[in-house]
């Protein structure tokens, strides 16, 4: 959350995911005698997350360039301004699944790190004194070790997402819109349905991305 709100204070785009994932892990690595060893490299953050970061970007590029070229060529003989009018009105539909993509990936991670935190506490008896009307916050594992994920932080996370992209977001609005490069309609759309294909797959196959 600091670093969300520093790099948000200074209008960079930066990645809270990585940010959540970097802190889970130091905190583990701090909380027990194990050290290093409690991170499972090999097994998880590798394969799941830091080959991942790496790769994201570059199937990004290279997906967003592909649209882009077809896009180009399927509008070569249209006026710029019909094609802008055209995808200004498109934009909202990309926009829209670039939100529903950003859902099923970044708030599915906090749900994860508040279920984790909750399951955690209840397995070790820090919630055995609390009084009843908080036995909400106690949860157990479910089938196959599994805990599921109870409804109020589905809601929670939803409408903390939704409330802070609606007030906190101008900043890096203003450095992704105009300090990167610049963008018309079908470029947006373009990256807007690039980006939403990408992080869709890896929501998929489990994969937390930025």
């Amino acid at each position: 959350i600091i670093w969300n709100l520093l790099t948000w204070w200074w209008g960079l785009p930066s990645s809270s995911s990585h940010a959540l994932i970097g802190g889970l892990c130091g905190a583990a690595v701090a909380s027990t005698e194990r050290g290093w060893d409690v991170l499972k490299w090999s097994a998880g953050l590798w394969p799941k997350l830091v080959k991942f970061m790496i790769i994201s970007p570059v199937v990004g590029f290279a997906v967003g360039a592909l649209l882009m070229l077809l896009l180009y060529l399927a509008f070569a003989k249209s006026q710029p301004s019909r094609v802008n009018r055209i995808f200004g009105r498109l934009q909202i539909l990309s926009a829209g699944f670039m939100g529903y993509s950003h859902g099923t990936n970044d708030a599915q991670k906090t749900m994860g790190i508040i279920a984790l935190a909750m399951f955690t506490a209840t397995k070790t008896g820090a919630f055995d004194g609390l009084p009843g009307w908080l036995g909400f916050l106690k949860l157990s594992s479910g089938e196959a070790g599994k805990f599921p994920i109870p409804d109020w932080v589905v809601v929670a996370c939803a409408f903390t997402m939704f409330a802070g992209t609606a007030a906190g977001g101008w900043r890096i609005i203003k450095t992704m819109g105009h300090k990167m490069v610049i963008l018309i309609p079908v470029n947006g759309f373009a990256a807007e349905t690039t980006a939403g294909l990408v992080i869709n797959v890896a929501s998929w196959h489990g994969i937390p991305l930025s």
